[in-house]
């Protein structure tokens, strides 16, 4: 059933609701919402062959949802003014999540003392930046079979994001959900010589919005285009080791209006172009990632996994900055890290 139907048999149910027939209303909101709840419960628990099982927050979303539209409809039969409007609106905006997109909702917030950021009008969507350190000299192959959204930036050193998203009712459970997608893709990443650090919040605000207008990619040579053309940040979505979806910005410009690299992206020909050979024409025109200080402590945090935290980090001080630490691990120099980076370094190689 298209949703142009749902909404029209949503109405005509209101319809004989408001003249008293219940017995025909009930029955057309139990069809309209009681199957997609039921389906996506069932789709969460088999879970695709090539993905990992979904975690328990978007059905929960999906019910809030529905029960909202639910009340809108009793707050309009019981003579409401505004609160139908708002639970109608609040309901059809969780139950129509991911199906219909919005630019503004791209616009995000950070939440303070967390790695959080928070979409300023889709308050129910989270996302984190993840910066990919690393210490082998393969990273087109290490990251080939990633499937989160990539952003390769160039200035002032290169340097290699993933971006995580998802649906929660409150900060506790996005920090839950978000920081579980980061450990696995880490336990994937870790043998291969790459370590995820998640970026404080404020930090990761800074990133997400670049000043430089989109480059238009030329198509009908993707691969020559991506290692000659003149660009300076890169957005990609792969799927199996093919890409998907991609952008490019040109050279930073203070003058033009910020983009998010969290908008929609241009679609592509997903047998055109594999991530690895992407990742490599990039490498040769933005330059390479290379190892640090932080390679190091999160190396030596991904080696000692299972030991108390007290054990793996031998000093805390208090850095240059404001609510900043000095942490350093066994063997390595101390590195900056804010307490919200901290916390989620130490779930994610716990």
């Amino acid at each position: 059933m298209g949703w142009g139907l749902k909404i029209g048999f949503f109405f005509v149910a209101l319809a004989f609701a408001a003249f008293g027939g219940w017995i025909i209303a009930i029955p057309l909101f139990v069809l309209l919402f009681l199957p997609p709840i039921l389906n996506r419960r069932s789709k969460e628990k088999r879970g695709p062959k090539d993905q990992p099982v979904r975690e328990g927050g978007t059905s929960v979303l999906s019910v809030v949802g529905a029960v909202l539209v639910l009340l809108s409809a009793v707050a309009f039969f019981s003579g409401g003014t505004l609160s139908p409007i708002v639970f109608a609106i609040c309901g059809f905006a969780l139950l129509l999540r991911g199906r219909v997109s919005f630019p503004t909702s791209t616009w995000v917030a950070p939440v303070k003392d967390s790695i959080l950021l928070r979409h300023r009008l889709a308050p129910f969507r989270w996302t984190v930046l993840a910066e990919a350190k690393v210490s082998t000299r393969d990273l087109e192959g290490a990251m080939s079979g990633v499937s989160e959204r990539l952003l390769f930036t160039s200035g002032p050193k290169p340097k290699l994001f993933l971006v995580y998203t998802a649906s929660s009712l409150g900060r506790g459970g996005a920090e839950r959900t978000l920081i579980k997608q980061i450990q696995r893709s880490a336990r994937s990443l870790v043998p291969l010589g790459v370590y995820l650090l998640p970026l404080d919040s404020a930090d990761a605000a800074s990133i997400v919005t670049i000043h430089a207008p989109k480059a238009e990619p030329e198509t009908s040579n993707l691969r020559e285009h991506i290692s000659t053309s003149d660009y300076s940040a890169l957005v990609v979505e792969a799927r199996h080791g093919f890409v998907e979806k991609f952008d490019l910005y040109d050279q930073p410009d203070e003058g033009s209006r910020g983009s998010s690299v969290l908008s929609s992206l241009k679609a592509v020909n997903s047998g055109q172009l594999t991530l690895r050979e992407l990742l490599r024409g990039a490498r040769e025109k933005l330059g390479s990632p290379h190892p640090d200080r932080y390679s190091a402590f999160l190396s030596s945090m991904a080696a000692t996994e299972g030991e108390a935290l007290g054990q793996r980090v031998t000093e805390t001080a208090e850095g240059g900055q404001q609510q900043l630490l000095l942490v350093a691990s066994v063997g390595n120099p101390p590195v900056e890290l804010s307490r919200a980076q901290l916390r989620a370094v130490s779930e994610i190689y716990e």
